[in-house]
Formats: C-alpha cells, sequence, structure tokens
C-alpha cells in the first residue's frame, strides 16, 4: 500500500498500520510530515526524556491547523514508536496506555487530550512490537494547548505546533492560525446526529367498556368456583378447610370489582404506560474526532411527553390485588405462604429488574425541557441510549417523523451547537394492548 494511498485513509486496522509501516521501514524520516513522526525505542526506555517527546507531539498535533490536518490520515496524526530514522525496525516493550498517560499527562495544558494506541508485532513477538500512537483531528473551535511544566526539550507555557519534521515553539503566523482556530465555529453542526424512538397512542375511551367486560367476566368466574366445603387439601388424613365462610369470599369479589370500577381511568393509564415501547435514543459522532463530557438538551414539543414508570408495577398490583381463590385460604397455604413468599408478578418492566438512567439527567414537566448527558464518543461511534423505566408517547400526533434541533455542548467545546434531531413515532393501538394485559395480569 503506497503512501499516497494511505494518506487518504483513515487509520483504522492491521491492514492501515502494517502498510504504513512498510512506507516507514523503506523511507524512514523522509516520510515524517506535519501528521506524522517516527521514533525509535528510546522514547520509551529513555525515561524522563523519552515520555517528553511524546508529550511535545501530542500538544503540537494538537495545535495543527484544521484545514491542513485534514491533507492526511483524515485529520489523525500518528507517532509511530519503533522505528529508526533510517527506517531500521526497534520494536519496543509492550506497555499499557496508562502506564504512558501517568509519565505525560502533566505536561498536557488546557482541556484533556485526547490520544490512543495501535500495535502491531512484525516479529510475531506478543510481549513487543511497533507502537502507533494517534492524535485525533483538530476541530474549529479547539482551545490552544499548551505546555504546563518544564522538561527535557520543554517549557512551562510553551506552545508547540507541528511543521514539515518536527514539533516546535509557535511563532507569530502559527499564533495568529491558533487564535482564529479557537474562535472559529464550525460550519457544520458539530457531526452529531440524534435519532429518538417513541409512541403515538390512539383514544383510550373505548378502553373502559372492554375493561369493565373483562372484570365482570373474572369476577363471574370467581362466583361460580364457589361450592361444597371448600376442602383444599388432605395431609395425613387431615382436611384443610378454606378459612372464609361463602359470603365472606362473595364480600371480597363485590369489593374487588368496585376497586377496580373506583379506579378505572387510573388502571387504564397505568396498563397503557407497562405496555409500551421504552425510550430511546440514538445518539452518532459522525466525524473523527471525540466528544467528551457532551450534554443535549430539548424541549419537547406540544402533545409529547416523556414518562416515568418508576413504581408502577406496585401502583398495578394494588388496584388490581384479587381475592385468594376460593379453598386456597387454609392453613397449610397460609403455612405455605410463610416458607416461600409469592413473588412479583412477572412484568416486564419491574422496579426490582430496572436501573437509573444515568444519561437522563433531567426531565422538567412544567417546560418539556429534557437534557441527556453521555461521557464521552468516540469518533465515528453509535450508541443508543434506552431504558425501560422510561417511555416517550405523543397524543394526538399524526405524523410517524418530526424534525427538530437540540442543543448540545461538551467538553473543550467553547459554543453551543444545534444538533439535528429526529423523534420517530410507532403508531400504537393501545386497547387491545391494555385489555390483554389486564386479563394476563387478573388471571395469573
Amino acid at each position: 500500500m503506497s503512501m499516497e494511498r494511505l494518506k487518504h485513509l483513515p487509520p483504522v486496522g492491521d491492514a492501515f498500520f502494517q502498510g504504513l509501516l512498510a512506507e516507514c521501514e523503506q523511507y524512514g524520516s523522509g516520510i515524517e510530515s506535519v501528521s506524522l513522526e517516527l521514533k525509535g525505542s528510546e522514547v520509551l526506555s529513555g525515561g524522563k526524556a523519552g515520555f517528553a517527546k511524546i508529550a511535545k507531539f501530542i500538544i503540537g498535533a494538537s495545535n495543527r491547523d484544521p484545514e491542513l490536518a485534514k491533507n492526511e490520515f483524515q485529520g489523525y496524526a500518528i507517532m509511530v514508536i519503533g522505528v529508526e530514522s533510517n527506517g531500521e525496525l526497534s520494536e519496543v516493550l509492550r506497555c499499557e496506555d496508562q502506564e504512558i498517560n501517568s509519565q505525560i499527562e502533566g505536561y498536557l495544558g488546557g482541556e484533556a487530550i485526547h490520544w490512543f494506541t495501535h500495535w502491531i508485532h512484525p516479529s510475531g513477538d506478543f510481549k513487543k512490537g511497533v507502537l502507533f500512537l494517534l492524535v485525533p483531528p483538530p476541530q474549529n473551535g479547539d482551545q490552544i494547548r499548551w505546555c504546563r511544566k518544564d522538561g527535557v526539550g520543554l517549557t512551562d507555557g510553551a506552545i508547540y505546533v507541528r511543521s514539515r519534521g518536527e514539533t516546535r515553539i509557535a511563532k507569530g503566523l502559527d499564533l495568529e492560525m491558533l487564535t482564529r482556530r479557537a474562535g472559529t465555529s464550525s460550519s457544520q453542526t458539530w457531526g452529531l446526529a440524534v435519532e429518538m424512538h417513541g409512541a403515538a397512542i390512539s383514544d383510550l375511551s373505548s378502553f373502559h367498556d372492554a375493561a369493565q367486560d373483562i372484570v365482570v367476566q373474572r369476577a363471574d368466574e370467581m362466583r361460580k368456583s364457589v361450592s361444597g366445603s371448600g376442602v383444599a387439601a388432605i395431609m395425613g388424613g387431615a382436611p384443610y378447610l378454606e378459612r372464609r365462610s361463602k359470603e365472606e369470599y362473595l364480600d371480597e369479589i363485590q369489593e374487588w370489582q368496585e376497586r377496580l370500577a373506583d379506579h378505572a381511568s387510573a388502571l387504564s393509564e397505568s396498563l397503557m404506560l407497562e405496555t409500551l415501547p421504552p425510550l430511546s435514543v440514538t445518539v452518532t459522532n459522525e466525524v473523527e474526532s471525540f466528544v467528551e463530557d457532551l450534554r443535549l438538551e430539548f424541549t419537547l414539543p406540544k402533545d409529547f411527553f416523556v414518562i416515568d414508570r418508576k413504581g408502577l408495577s406496585e401502583k398495578l398490583d394494588e388496584i388490581l390485588k384479587s381475592p385468594i381463590p376460593w379453598g386456597k385460604d387454609h392453613q397449610l397455604a397460609r403455612l405455605l405462604d410463610a416458607s416461600f413468599p409469592r413473588p412479583f408478578p412477572n412484568s416486564p418492566h419491574s422496579v426490582a429488574s430496572d436501573f437509573e438512567s444515568a444519561w437522563l439527567e433531567d426531565i422538567d414537566r412544567e417546560t418539556g425541557k429534557v437534557s441527556l448527558r453521555i461521557p464521552e464518543l468516540r469518533p465515528r461511534e453509535s450508541v443508543k441510549l434506552s431504558s425501560s423505566r422510561y417511555v416517550l408517547l405523543a397524543t394526538g400526533v399524526e405524523k410517524t417523523l418530526v424534525e427538530m434541533t437540540w442543543g448540545a455542548t461538551a467538553k473543550g467545546r467553547n459554543r453551543r451547537y444545534e444538533v439535528p434531531a429526529s423523534i420517530h413515532l410507532k403508531a400504537v393501538e393501545v386497547n387491545e394492548r391494555i385489555s390483554e394485559a389486564l386479563r394476563r395480569r387478573i388471571y395469573q
């Protein structure tokens, strides 16, 4: 793979790095550029002096001109460690990124500078190899980076930049570029895209009649079960009799039926929320740079709601709790219940199995403002955030796709960005869902 071709590719995968290593071996330091530097094994074996060279490169690479940087490796800067200036291999012992970071982080001034590594093993020995250290592409709006302590070849407060084949102290023109870069907004929407998924629900009015029919049917079935003496079990020749009289059991059925009628609205709403699909948000970083401590804010359109289902299962359990079936409330049953407590109903949205959604930072129900937080997005990474705890629903909305913009801020970015977002709605016929959920719960 030729160097000319490599320059137009993103630095991803073993094939890329093997091709780059072959070019480094052939041409040595002659192929160094604004975005490429070669170093021998002394960088990792030379103590503080070696690590100072790494820190200097990272600072210089972070201070590149975005327009100039994008001409190579899609904006990434690469330090190849384990190749001498003449192209000779000098593989280095493997180490973890944390070991390197502990030596260089004290030099890196400003907001956190992201970097990462890739190893290949030309000799086949996985204990050593060639290390490729990569710095993401600079962006308009990035702050100026500087050195924050003295070191071998480094000066506290100095601003370093990359030029062809070297990292040096910034000159006047460099400072003009960096000042302009820091104050320039990206012409793009920051390379983020957001998709949100929710449900568009139908009218609940017809559910009340359907629910009433289901409850009446179940109540009639329970009443018909009252027969005989209520002998439920015989153990050791001794019968276990139902503790309640028939009249008491029938009274319990009547009370249950009346309770469900009194709570018809709350019951329909709770069952609806239980059956809806969970809220999900997909955030995609479409550019070759890290995004750290990303915060997204938006205001829900009219007739859109994000609802917390915490405590929903317990609320339904309380409303729907039915009488113990006839013949099952006896001494043996109570002993068994004491020994083996009955589990909560098997609900897919049980709070016991749910988790706190740390990414959903805040919901203001009065204003409809919602805030999300993502600690980090890697280049070209897409994350799907979902929790059974929350649902997004829309009422009286005919559209299945709503386009909008969200506000975005992040660590190291000096302005608020507008991010395109879309809300995808799935039309849900809730009456049938609710009826089935009610039937499942009162017959379990």
